[in-house]
């Protein structure tokens, strides 16, 4: 069944940075980053947005911001029940943003979604079109252009797939849906078939849950990451994140 997002759902989206309207210039179609030339130009830019030395950690930082499209879009999936057009000529970028750490806003082209007859199906519909034919293109040609681990790229991704989950799992406001959330939570970080998430055997995000750790500092359980997300690279006094695995003196691999 086709519908249109509902003003409310519009609303609950924009804090995972969906924008409606564009301020002040025209949206970057991200389906012009397919283009090794265009893509190349769009990270010397993002270079000096987020103030990276080159374009492989420029890579790495658009990765991190374009997790929030999985995020908008899962949320979608697992709240409304219902699929976003998350075909790559239909997914624009907002690409002013003042903020000092730069976050880009997501628009759509059509607004139109896709709600479930048989949800199993149509789940998995969903993730394969969200991840295969979007996500999975984006992260190659950024790991090619900028010559960045594909395993980076995706675990940057994936923090914030389990940060929605997690924080869905645990918000009373959703409680009534809260069996459905957790079957497409386990969809995501159980299912081994590869080909749903693009060009892979296996699962490409599961790798990445694993349990947390206390941290005094911030007095909560926290999710070591298993890779470097080279966000040291942009601040002067070369900060790690709390999250960091080299902080926490843990083996970890950026080779493809």
């Amino acid at each position: 069944m086709v519908k249109l997002l509902s003003n409310d759902e519009l609303e609950q989206l924009k804090q995972f940075r969906l924008s409606e309207h564009m301020e002040n210039s025209e949206p970057l179609a991200v389906e012009m980053l397919l283009s090794k030339e265009r893509l190349t130009d769009f990270l010397k830019d993002l270079q000096i947005r987020v103030h990276a030395p080159d374009s492989k950690v420029a890579a790495s930082m658009f990765a991190k911001r374009y997790g929030f499209f999985a995020v908008l879009t899962l949320y979608a999936m697992s709240v409304f029940d219902k699929r976003v057009n998350t075909s790559l000529p239909n997914i624009f970028l907002d690409m002013n943003d003042a903020n000092d750490i730069w976050l880009p806003k997501f628009m759509f082209g059509d607004y139109h979604t896709i709600s479930p007859n048989h949800r199993g199906e149509w789940r998995e519909e969903t993730v394969r079109e969200l991840f295969s034919e979007n996500i999975d293109i984006v992260i190659n040609n950024l790991s090619k252009v900028a010559k960045v681990s594909k395993i980076v790229l995706w675990e940057n991704i994936a923090i914030y797939i389990f940060w929605l989950y997690e924080r869905l799992l645990t918000d009373k406001k959703f409680q009534t849906r809260s069996q459905q959330i957790r079957e497409d939570f386990d969809f995501l970080l159980k299912n081994d078939n590869g080909a749903l998430f693009g060009t892979y055997n296996q699962n490409p995000i599961s790798r990445y849950y694993h349990e947390k750790t206390y941290e005094p500092l911030k007095q909560a359980e926290i999710r070591i990451r298993s890779t470097c997300c080279l966000f040291f690279k942009t601040t002067k006094g070369h900060d790690r994140c709390l999250t960091c695995p080299v902080t926490r003196s843990k083996s970890f691999t950026t080779k493809s």
